[in-house]
């Protein structure tokens, strides 16, 4: 199985608006599909399921792959 980790400073990053991207009514359900079949497969969970007390929120959007695919991806630029 995969894992990721984010390494952050000692500080906390500031607080700012979060930044959406405006897409389509398709792609919108699209990216909305993509994380209900990620959330079945666990790999996300509602943070009050798994008791964790949200402080920052990331970005995430679908890119387009090369062979006419899609990619969920998410920024973490605003934390790094």
């Amino acid at each position: 199985m995969a894992q990721a980790v984010v390494n952050i400073g000692l500080t906390l990053p500031r607080q700012s608006k979060c930044r959406l991207p405006q897409y389509k009514r398709n792609t919108l359900e699209k990216l909305q599909d993509r994380f209900h079949e990620l959330e079945a497969a666990g790999v996300f969970a509602k943070p009050e399921q798994v008791n964790v007390y949200v402080e920052n929120l990331n970005t995430t959007f679908i890119t387009k792959k090369p062979n006419n695919g899609s990619r969920l991806v998410t920024s973490f630029g605003e934390v790094a």
